[in-house]
């Protein structure tokens, strides 16, 4: 008995040997593979740097236009390392079945070196597997905030473009009133000729007003006649139609300047808001008569239209005006700047 246990060594558990296992080898003699081969463990660690430095790129490739490219390739190589870690399984149980058939085999030995071959093969596949599939989770995390990070975008930008409308359409609604406003101060506006003493409604009293002021030359100074500028021309007229006048003006100033002074029509490049604001300013424009133009010419000459002159000259309003209707056409045009006629 003790002869027999020299000469029969037991199983070594330095090595398995995953193919080369026949019932022919001597028992004795098998050896089990512990761990892995260190060449196959470098190999796996080389393919393992190199699939994630691949998955790095196909992150930057597809991020926000195909995230759903790495997900699949990253799903396809979770099912190849499973399925490797399966055939590893049945390597090892085949080699751990045929040394457990010989007589002579230790089972506990054979079970350890078997579970150690597990730790070094298909643990690390399927190890390896589950970190895809983790990495494939976070992928999916990643793309569902991205998309509900679009949505959130995609909500601001329609609230901002429907501010942007309710805003446009409450300073449209408010010039719209004014502009309607203005006109109904115009067609109930009732008056006399200074010289004729006939009553004038609405945009007549304008035309009778301005050809009266015309016939003013001269006024008496100290018992002396003393010439009068045109300026002092208009004075003249609005001291005698004040009511009328300054209510008309100081409307019309106010509308100009609700256009001017107004947040909705800013923008940030400076000649498509002065187009924004031109386009409204020549819908008042274009409501004036020759003779409001004219007396809208005098009154921004005028100590009362000192703030109007500027809106006047920026906004183009005398555009259209006749200027030869102009007391003085020579002299008074040049006390514009030209942008007030273009």
């Amino acid at each position: 008995m003790t002869s027999h246990m020299t000469t029969l060594n037991e199983p070594t558990v330095s090595g398995l040997k995953i193919q080369g296992f026949s019932t022919e080898e001597n028992p004795g003699t098998v050896e089990v593979l512990r761990y892995m081969p260190l060449v196959r463990f470098l190999y796996l660690l080389e393919l393992e740097a190199m699939w994630f430095s691949r998955l790095g790129a196909l992150q930057d490739e597809y991020e926000g236009t195909n995230p759903k490219g790495p997900r699949a390739l990253l799903i396809t190589f979770a099912i190849i390392c499973l399925i490797v870690g399966f055939i590893d399984f049945s390597i090892g149980n085949k080699a751990l079945f045929v040394a457990d058939s010989h007589a002579d085999a230790h089972p506990l030995a054979n079970l350890a070196s078997f579970v150690s071959y597990l730790q070094g093969t298909t643990a690390a596949f399927w190890a390896l597997a589950g970190v895809c599939l983790i990495f494939v989770a976070f992928l999916a995390q990643m793309m569902q905030l991205r998309l509900q990070q679009q949505d959130l975008e995609e909500q601001q930008e329609r609230l901002e473009k429907q501010e942007v409308m309710t805003n446009r359409q409450n300073f449209e609604s408010s010039f719209f009133q004014l502009l309607n406003l203005h006109n109904q101060i115009v067609t109930t506006m009732r008056g006399r000729g200074i010289f004729d003493n006939k009553e004038y409604l609405g945009r007549a009293c304008f035309e009778q007003w301005f050809n009266d002021s015309k016939r003013i030359h001269f006024t008496e100074a100290n018992g002396e006649p003393r010439r009068v500028s045109s300026v002092g021309r208009y004075m003249w007229l609005y001291n005698g139609r004040q009511g009328e006048l300054g209510h008309y003006f100081r409307n019309l100033y106010h509308v100009i300047k609700f256009v001017k002074e107004s947040e909705t029509l800013k923008d940030g490049d400076s000649d498509t808001e002065y187009k924004n604001r031109r386009r409204y300013t020549s819908l008042v424009r274009a409501t004036l008569s020759q003779f409001e133009l004219a007396l809208l010419f005098y009154n921004g000459l005028s100590d009362n239209g000192e703030k109007f002159k500027p809106l006047i000259e920026e906004f183009g309003l005398l555009e259209n005006f006749d200027r030869d209707a102009l007391y003085d056409r020579q002299e008074d045009e040049k006390l514009y700047k030209p942008k007030a006629f273009e």
